[in-house]
């Protein structure tokens, strides 16, 4: 289409979004001439906000946002992405501001209503008195929810009482885990009966506690609290496994989605190889999906976590029980950081922002407990194996 009418800038657009999830540097070019045939088509100036991101051009995505804002106030596409690139900058207070105006950009982002006869106000920290009653809910995906409940104590420090609501899967967890706050597990049912019984002032969504409670980036220890009786049945498990192992060692591969830059962050199992067979080590897989034929033979104990993953306390139980977790930019990832539990990821060239090196170069966004594995060249992770596999040897003979 755009050889034979190339003065078309939305035939520009569109070819830059089929490279935009595979090769976002060819989609950039693209969107770039959609812009420059037509300056004020906001479709192509989100597109550049993302695709930049994509590429790590961060202050370039804000820069292209600031341009689509000026035709579009409040283009949510724009602010949202927007939003990412200024939290992997560190600019956070500017990043939550973007954050908030962009709930309905997706169908994890989904604003909620607790009264049937008028809408629930979003919580307005000049307003809120000491003792009122706010729903934060989660919004995103699990690892999100994970990350972004790191806020909840401090803003619960703020006078505010808190009811949490999550999904189903991530209810006991969060219930043991913020025992000030009542928890309930119906996110993403379109009724429930509990608001209708309780007294509810004010809703924030989780992602947003940040603009309340964290201006600057930070880093912290353990918030989450895994249940003692799953602990103690994965420890009896894990044993009888491997009884003889000196270091018990989560692992895992894949991570993201199709539209989550998957091909970049998964890596390839057969790059894991260094990993195995080390003395005294007992490698768990921590895989969501049923990882069976990729393992084959392999020497790792497969407990078969995408069989209980609908309730994510037994597999954040799982990984307190681990010594260590090896994992790519993944769920697992924030479960074992909020665990305080130390863990070493495997960090693509272009990560999600929470792995941003703002903080160091091992370093990544709250979690206290975590290292940081960086890729030196895209799709290249042999290096990042062969580091992660002598520290581990290393880490195992100390022991033996």
């Amino acid at each position: 289409c755009v050889a034979l009418e190339p003065d078309r800038p939305q035939a520009w657009n569109n070819l830059g979004c089929t490279y935009q999830e595979r090769q976002p540097d060819l989609a950039l070019p693209a969107f770039k001439k959609a812009h420059g045939l037509d300056p004020t088509n906001t479709d192509a100036l989100s597109n550049l906000v993302s695709s930049s991101s994509a590429l790590g051009l961060h202050e370039d995505a804000v820069e292209w946002a600031d341009v689509c804002l000026t035709y579009a106030p409040g283009h949510p596409d724009a602010t949202y992405n927007a939003a990412f690139a200024l939290l992997h900058l560190g600019r956070w207070e500017e990043a939550w501001k973007r954050y908030a105006p962009s709930m309905g950009v997706n169908e994890m982002r989904r604003a909620r209503n607790y009264h049937a006869d008028r809408e629930t106000p979003r919580f307005n920290l000049d307003e809120f008195e000491p003792g009122d009653v706010c729903v934060v809910y989660g919004e995103q995906g699990v690892g999100d929810q994970i990350i972004f409940a790191s806020m909840l104590n401090d803003f619960m420090d703020l006078g505010v009482e808190v009811i949490i609501e999550t999904n189903k899967q991530m209810e006991d967890l969060f219930r043991r885990s913020f025992a000030n706050a009542d928890v309930f597990g119906t996110l993403g049912e379109d009724y429930c009966a509990w608001p209708a019984e309780m007294r509810i002032d004010w809703k924030l969504e989780m992602g947003a506690l940040g603009e309340f409670v964290a201006p600057q980036p930070f880093r912290t220890g353990r918030y989450l609290d895994a249940s003692p009786t799953w602990r103690a049945a994965w420890r009896a498990a894990l044993k009888a496994a491997d009884p003889a192992a000196k270091l018990r060692v989560g692992i895992a591969w894949s991570a993201g989605t199709m539209g989550t830059c998957r091909h970049e962050r998964t890596v390839p199992f057969e790059e894991l190889k260094p990993l195995m067979g080390i003395e005294g080590v007992q490698l768990v897989c921590l895989e969501y999906t049923d990882a069976r034929d990729t393992i084959g033979g392999a020497p790792i104990y497969n407990p078969r976590l995408d069989l209980v993953n609908r309730n994510y306390d037994i597999t954040a139980a799982l990984v307190d029980e681990l010594d260590l977790v090896i994992a790519p930019t993944t769920a697992v990832v924030d479960c074992a950081g909020a665990l305080g539990k130390e863990v070493w990821v495997m960090c693509p060239t272009r990560p999600p922002w929470r792995y941003a090196d703002y903080l160091g170069e091992d370093a990544m966004f709250v979690y206290e407990s975590a290292r940081v594995f960086r890729q030196s060249e895209d799709h290249e992770w042999g290096d990042v194996v062969l580091d992660i596999a002598g520290r581990l040897k290393r880490r195992a003979g100390m022991l033996s």
